[in-house]
């Protein structure tokens, strides 16, 4: 018997990265312009320690919108920071997204978030190419609420280090809240033949009601089956007969949760 073997494992939430969320960064697109200290409004300019070089907006490079932030820093002491201060949600799951590009050394600038006098603290950088850079994706202290998000092109102070000195151009910056997990459904085959029951088992699931799982395959044709659930781990079987090859869809739907995952139906062959 020769089977092609699948995983299936489905988040009980909203879209991974939460696009139904509203934006929590103000001015993330940079297209309200400057405020009387020059800066993007909303955001805060600092050069530490020395640093010479600037921050402006430039059409160059925008990607939402008719500009984009420039920030160059010109003398190799100190660091150029923009930045943003924000109050979030304690212990509550949150990403942050931009675009952008660098001429500089990936050494010399982050794309910081932190919670001050707590262990939060995440970075990721851009990449030479542009484009999205890796996404932040991180929890908020248990009790803290303020948070920072800066961008910063720095050095140290003592070095005469020429890769201190460089250019960003980035836009697009969104911060969302993540949806709560509700549960995930697991225990599914690794494949699934034509006439069979499938079976997995509603995983942690953190609340009490009632789930609708569905199985839709190709013409269409699909089974549903409602169950009751209960806080914790929730065993389930939905049968069908003779449903046709190929890919198939998982979906669960009640408590707010609606999600999908495919799958493969095969027929046994010898």
């Amino acid at each position: 018997m020769k089977i092609f073997r699948y995983t299936a494992l489905i988040l009980l939430a909203g879209s991974l990265y939460g696009a139904e969320m509203p934006n929590l960064i103000k001015n993330g697109s940079f297209e309200e312009g400057l405020d009387a200290k020059g800066a993007p409004k909303h955001w805060i300019v600092n050069f530490y320690d020395g640093a010479t070089g600037v921050v402006k907006l430039v059409p160059e490079h925008a990607t939402e919108g008719k500009t984009a932030v420039f920030m160059e820093k010109t003398n190799t002491r100190g660091s150029v920071v923009l930045w943003q201060k924000l109050h979030l949600k304690p212990n509550t799951e949150y990403i942050l997204e931009v675009k952008g590009r660098r001429e500089i050394m990936p050494r010399w600038h982050y794309i910081t978030v932190r919670q001050p006098d707590s262990k939060v603290r995440a970075s990721t950088k851009f990449t030479a190419e542009g484009g999205s850079v890796p996404p932040i994706r991180f929890r908020t202290d248990v009790k803290k609420t303020l948070c920072y998000v800066s961008f910063g092109l720095w050095g140290y102070t003592k070095e005469n280090n020429a890769g201190t000195v460089g250019k960003l151009w980035f836009d697009e910056v969104v911060l969302r809240e993540l949806p709560q997990v509700s549960g995930i459904l697991r225990g599914i085959p690794r494949f699934t033949l034509a006439s069979d029951t499938l079976q997995g088992i509603l995983f942690s699931a953190s609340f009490a009601g009632k789930v609708t799982l569905r199985v839709k395959a190709a013409s269409n044709r699909s089974v549903s089956k409602t169950i009751d659930v209960k806080p914790g781990d929730n065993p389930f079987s939905i049968a069908w007969k003779d449903f046709p090859e190929g890919v198939a869809e998982l979906t669960a739907e009640g408590g707010n949760i609606k999600v999908g995952e495919s799958f493969m139906i095969q027929r046994p062959r010898l």
